[in-house]
């Protein structure tokens, strides 16, 4: 402890001499400069010498609490570890759900949203409906019937798909980023090509741009960025067409990204490491070779 107790008298020493005068700030400040790795490393001695804690027994337990006023049932809330801190969570019929710390009332199930529904004609969207036969219009080409449950119907467009998504203006840029597992055939099959919420069979036409787990089938515009699982058919875009699988011709001024690919791709940077076909642009990566104007596979 005799080299901690080092630094508390040669300041102190400063202190009384200096007598906080005016004239005595500019000595002072020199000294602190001077210092400042000697005073640093002392600090950090202090503050780990204070700070430690045998951590071996320390633990959150679970608890066994009532979570929704209409329901008496108790639930485990189980803490969990995240880079944010601790989250609590409980599971239900197979479902995990975050526990926010407070009572609230449970939602109940109605017959009618569990009866598939059909739509003829125009139907605006996000809607309760599982099926649109004709046009869907609006911000965002989705199904969210039960979503207060946490679960998530898949909505099917037969015929024009038209959407205002204003959330695409925040992807503005996302084609210079990295998707998950983007180059994993495995990630693809297991995940991608089965699971899925919206579906367009015909023309899906957006105006800023689709950001959506949807597979489009038949012909895709989109006005900035198109980011969804699979494209079959004709895509233009903007800037970027980013997708899992793609089947057919993809075109865009900036980007054409896929992980699984057959067809052809046109833009400044094309890339698809599973892929069949004829890639046109600046720059084209392919899982064979890198290789700039024309590249084959």
């Amino acid at each position: 402890m005799q080299s901690i107790l080092i630094l508390p008298k040669r300041i102190l020493f400063h202190l009384i001499q200096l007598r906080y005068t005016p004239l005595s700030l500019t000595p002072w400040i020199i000294f602190l400069t001077g210092h400042s790795k000697f005073i640093t490393r002392y600090i950090l001695i202090i503050t780990s010498s204070c700070s430690k804690k045998d951590s071996s027994n320390c633990r959150i337990e679970s608890q066994f609490i009532k979570v929704y006023r209409n329901d008496p049932k108790i639930y485990e809330v189980v803490p969990y570890q995240t880079s944010q801190g601790i989250d609590y969570l409980y599971e239900e019929n197979g479902i995990t759900y975050y526990y926010w710390g407070r009572i609230t009332f449970k939602p109940i199930h109605n017959e009618e949203d569990q009866i598939y529904k059909r739509k003829k004609g125009i139907w605006y969207t996000p809607c309760e409906v599982d099926e649109i036969s004709g046009v869907a219009f609006g911000m965002v080409t989705d199904n969210i019937k039960n979503i207060g449950f946490r679960e998530k119907d898949c909505l099917i467009v037969k015929g024009l798909a038209i959407e205002i998504n204003p959330v695409a203006m925040t992807w503005l840029t996302s084609f210079l980023e990295k998707f998950p597992h983007e180059d994993s055939l495995e990630y693809y099959n297991n995940r991608i090509a089965i699971n899925w919420e919206t579906s367009v069979y015909g023309v899906n036409l957006s105006v800023l741009g689709s950001v959506l787990e949807a597979k489009i089938n038949g012909v895709n515009i989109g006005g900035v960025n198109t980011m969804v699982n699979e494209l079959n058919g004709l895509s233009i875009s903007g800037i970027s067409n980013f997708s899992y699988g793609m089947k057919g011709i993809c075109i865009a001024a900036f980007r054409n990204r896929a992980t699984v690919g057959k067809g052809l791709q046109i833009a400044l940077v094309n890339k698809c490491k599973h892929y069949k076909g004829v890639q046109i642009g600046l720059w084209n990566i392919n899982g064979k070779r890198s290789l700039p104007l024309i590249n084959w596979q």
